[in-house]
């Protein structure tokens, strides 16, 4: 696949992609907080999968608004030749004003 060619029919989408990371360190940030008096105990404590993958999710989602970012502006990779054939009878409509 030759990317050189590639472009977007409405690239002025392209410019909330930035606001996608932005959506994500905030997300990040303020995702599953707790306020608590004392974690003295909890470092030593297990780590279940659920509390390993909890990133996950907020990943797909910011994935998604991305792509949807991208198909809204329209990529597509044009042709350098492109070819019309049309068949069909030349007219012409002569007016003589002499």
């Amino acid at each position: 696949m030759d990317w050189s060619r590639l472009e977007f029919a409405n690239p002025q989408w392209l410019w909330w992609l930035p606001i996608v990371v932005l959506i994500f360190a905030i997300m990040k940030r303020s995702h599953g907080r707790m306020v608590v008096s004392d974690i003295h105990g909890w470092s030593s404590g297990p780590v279940s999968l659920r509390i390993r993958l909890m990133w996950v999710p907020l990943v797909l989602m910011n994935v998604g608004i991305a792509s949807w970012i991208v198909a809204a502006a329209s990529p597509r990779i044009g042709n350098r030749q492109t070819e019309i054939k049309r068949d069909g009878i030349a007219m012409m409509m002569v007016v003589d004003t002499s």
